[in-house]
């Protein structure tokens, strides 16, 4: 049916004025069956344009009428916009300048009642876009506070567990080197695990003396865990 109506218009474009009305006429037959009297208004407005085309006035000027009786069943914006900008014409051709003019005030009130409505449904559409994208930064920021709360959690009771074997082992360290003589050849190895059980603690007191804990990128998305560490305050 839109199809129609739509080969219809393109006939009318190309000013083939016989194929035009015969689509027309075929859209406004199945609109009439169907009851869709918005539809009909607009078939109706197509023909006032093809006879306006083909200097028919009186014809176009017949299915102006039949519109507008039309629009006192169902108003259709768009349809009333169409409907009384035709009737203006008709009657300011005619030098009919109280019944154009009253035809243009029904126009401009129709028109300014049109944009009124879109600018309502734009700011809608805005409102309801940004009220979408603010609940995605919401939950964006709510997950990433779950995953920071258990990195600082799994950080802390990591901690926990490993702090007391490593004094264990630190002590039998200590009792190991009593043991040996200064220039003993294992001394050396020993230092070496000392070192690296320093290096331990370091990690863990920076677990203790975190303030954040955040994700950095990396190679291919990757994300991995920094720790920003608490300022030190200088003792005078």
């Amino acid at each position: 049916m839109p199809a129609l109506n739509n080969i219809g218009r393109i006939h009318l474009e190309k000013q083939d004025f016989d194929k035009a009305e015969e689509y027309f006429f075929k859209s406004l037959d199945i609109r009439k069956r169907l009851n869709l009297i918005n539809k009909e208004i607009d078939s109706n407005n197509n023909l006032c344009k093809l006879y306006q085309s083909m200097n028919q006035n009186k014809k176009a000027f017949y299915y102006a009428q039949l519109s507008l009786k039309l629009l006192k069943k169902n108003q259709d914006i768009n349809s009333e916009i169409d409907v009384y900008s035709m009737m203006y014409l008709f009657y300011a051709e005619k030098n009919q300048y109280k019944k154009a003019l009253e035809y243009l005030e029904m126009y401009n009130q129709s028109k300014q009642r049109f944009l009124n409505n879109e600018n309502l449904r734009n700011m809608e559409k805005i409102k309801s876009k940004y009220n979408s994208e603010l609940m995605q930064i919401e939950i964006r920021e709510k997950t990433e506070k779950v995953k920071l709360n258990s990195v600082i959690n799994i950080a802390i009771r990591t901690n926990e567990r490993i702090s007391e074997p490593i004094e264990e082992i630190k002590h039998e360290i200590h009792e190991l080197l009593k043991s040996f003589d200064d220039h003993d050849k294992y001394t050396k190895y020993i230092e070496k695990i000392e070192k690296s059980i320093i290096r331990i603690e370091e990690m863990q007191r920076r677990f203790l003396s975190t303030t954040t804990v955040h994700y950095k990128h990396y190679m291919d998305n990757t994300k991995m865990v920094d720790i920003e560490e608490k300022p030190t305050i200088s003792k005078k």
